[in-house]
């Protein structure tokens, strides 16, 4: 029986990832796999990945530009 495979372990996430806050159980804000302790950091996080996937394609066009 030792042989047999673990599930893998899943980390519990203890702070949020915008603003490093820790989160308390009652007030998670839960939205799009991730947890945040308000919707003022789930916005955030949003504008951020917004802005460099905009930053991502706007070097792609670049370089299709020099070729």
């Amino acid at each position: 029986m030792a042989d047999a495979p673990q599930a893998p372990v899943v980390e519990e996430v203890k702070n949020c990832p915008v603003c490093k806050k820790p989160l308390k159980k009652a007030r998670r804000f839960y939205r799009n796999g991730a947890y945040y302790c308000n919707n003022n950091c789930f916005k955030k996080a949003q504008a951020t990945a917004k802005a460099a996937a905009s930053e991502a394609s706007a070097s792609a066009e670049q370089s299709k530009e020099g070729k």
